[in-house]
């Protein structure tokens, strides 16, 4: 079985790729990526965190030249997940202010609970890390 990777690891490799963009789509990508990430920040009042946004539109942002049924069943959840670390962890891999945002909790746990603020724990109470 393989461990999965801690936080830092999963964001420097996934800055890595994002800087690798050609700078025109990364741009482009900082400011969507940047108002999912705003809209996410207030998902108590519009329901949509990160996960809803990465499930409606990791299609329309990570899409592979040909997509097959296959894909929906094997290469979309995957895809799914890094696009919601990417929302929710939009500042510290585009190196701008803000904090990153919680995981998304089921509804009624936990919430008086007070979000962290430490990134690495989000990712971790996330099952990212």
């Amino acid at each position: 079985s393989a461990s999965k990777p801690t936080y830092e690891a999963r964001v420097e490799y996934t800055s890595g790729l994002l800087q690798g963009l050609p700078p025109t789509f990364f741009k482009a990508s900082q400011q969507v990526l940047g108002l999912l990430y705003n809209i996410a920040s207030n998902s108590e009042v519009n329901n949509m965190d990160a996960k809803n946004l990465a499930t409606v539109f990791v299609q329309c942002i990570i899409r592979p030249k040909v997509q097959s049924f296959d894909y929906f069943v094997t290469e979309a959840p995957p895809l799914n997940s890094t696009l919601t670390f990417i929302i929710e962890n939009y500042p510290v891999l585009f190196g701008v202010p803000g904090k990153c945002l919680p995981p998304r909790q089921p509804k009624g746990a936990a919430a008086a609970a007070a979000p962290s603020t430490d990134p690495t724990a989000t990712a971790a109470a996330a099952g990212d890390i």
